[in-house]
């Protein structure tokens, strides 16, 4: 597990701290914490408390579940810790480690390897709305030339538009576009036909 630099004794005081550098947790949800600790000898006697701060603010709240000084080894041992959502998308995570309950003398507890997990978040959602051109766009059903039998439609995509700085850095992927005909989107009987006409008869290329 490495050397163990990171110490916190056994004295009175419970002021202890060990706290990590700011963390971008923005992208990620589902945390899980590991890190590897030892204590010194048995007559280290205090359980060890792990705090978040989600915003940056100095202002930390314990999980409920501490880490007791029962589970915690004179050889090195892996500890794993489920923090649920709490700092799920947060971009400024800090994880604070100090001990708590009554002790005396210099038994420490050391702790090392501390690493943080995630799982990518969902995208936020991508809006589609009207382009530049003007609409209805529309295809004559009388196309007797390669040109005429073009149709130029556009859309405009915003990526993360549900959210105010819209950086999730997740690519948006756009796929399985399907042209249905409704009320805002008419496709008539010969155009229908002459679509059909274009993209089935293998003797035409369409560019």
């Amino acid at each position: 597990m490495g050397s163990g630099n990171a110490t916190i004794i056994n004295g009175a005081s419970n002021t202890q701290y060990l706290t990590s550098a700011n963390i971008d947790f923005s992208s990620f949800k589902s945390g899980i914490l590991k890190f590897g600790v030892v204590k010194s000898s048995t007559f280290f006697t205090k359980d060890l408390v792990v705090s978040v701060d989600i915003n940056n603010a100095g202002t930390y709240t314990a999980f409920a579940s501490t880490v007791s000084n029962t589970t915690i080894s004179t050889s090195w041992s892996l500890i794993t810790l489920n923090l649920g959502t709490v700092i799920d998308s947060k971009s400024q995570v800090k994880i604070r480690f100090n001990t708590v309950g009554s002790g005396s003398g210099t038994p420490n507890i050391r702790i090392d390897d501390v690493t943080l997990y995630g799982t990518a978040a969902n995208s936020s959602y991508a809006s589609v709305t009207a382009g530049l051109r003007t609409e209805p766009a529309t295809l004559s059903s009388l196309i007797n030339t390669q040109a005429s039998s073009s149709l130029n439609f556009d859309f405009l995509v915003t990526d993360d538009a549900n959210t105010t700085n819209g950086n999730d850095s997740l690519p948006t992927l756009i796929s399985q576009m399907v042209i249905a005909e409704d009320a805002g989107n008419d496709i008539a009987e010969g155009c229908e036909r002459k679509f059909k006409e274009l993209f089935i008869d293998r003797r035409q290329r369409i560019y």
